[in-house]
């Protein structure tokens, strides 16, 4: 079904005309109805449900006083996602192609990490952290920000059992203050890199 932008003819009686602007009407609601909530929907009437962006080479868009942009941009060919504040400027990039966990050398669930303008912010833990647990993230930031904090005994948090020491570039070393027994804890950490 296609849409016919010369219905009704001026000629045409209601009844031939009918079936034709229903036909425009159906066409017009099916078009719509990808990527937004149906127009005929109880909430969020109009919105969109998916925006897909296309990716480009270069910072095209160039928002004005009243504007600001989100779009796609190849980075070392790989499809980056960006933000440009109003007025044309800098840009941000909000994503990094290798933040998921295999890229960052974590196994399973054990850390997660994202942009955030232009630092890169990465969470994770270890159970049953052994003494001295040494720590790279990738990918490689400078750390400004090591944050630990401990599970001890199942739920109980303990502050102070770790410290993170000796912070070079994206590395850390995860050392006890004192000697938490047979059973190890599970060490959570928050670092950010810039």
């Amino acid at each position: 079904m296609s849409y016919n932008p010369s219905i009704p003819n001026v000629g045409d009686f209601l009844q031939i005309s009918q079936k034709q602007m229903i036909a425009n009407f159906q066409a017009i609601n099916q078009t719509f109805f990808e990527n937004h909530v149906g127009l005929t929907s109880v909430e969020n009437v109009g919105m969109h449900d998916v925006l897909t962006l296309r990716p480009q080479a270069v910072d095209t868009p160039t928002p004005a006083i009243d504007q600001a942009a989100i779009y796609n941009k190849l980075v070392t060919g790989v499809p980056q996602l960006f933000f440009r504040p109003n007025s044309n400027q800098t840009p941000i990039q909000l994503s990094n192609e290798k933040l998921d966990t295999l890229q960052t050398g974590s196994g399973g669930d054990a850390q997660s990490s994202f942009i955030a303008g232009p630092f890169t912010i990465y969470f994770g833990y270890f159970v049953n952290c052994p003494n001295p647990q040494p720590v790279t993230l990738l990918p490689a930031s400078n750390l400004i920000y090591v944050g630990l904090s401990t599970s001890y005994l199942g739920s109980v948090i303990l502050p102070n059992i770790a410290i993170a020491t000796t912070i070079v570039a994206n590395t850390f070393i995860i050392e006890y203050n004192f000697p938490v027994g047979a059973a190890l804890p599970v060490i959570y950490y928050m670092a950010v890199g810039k």
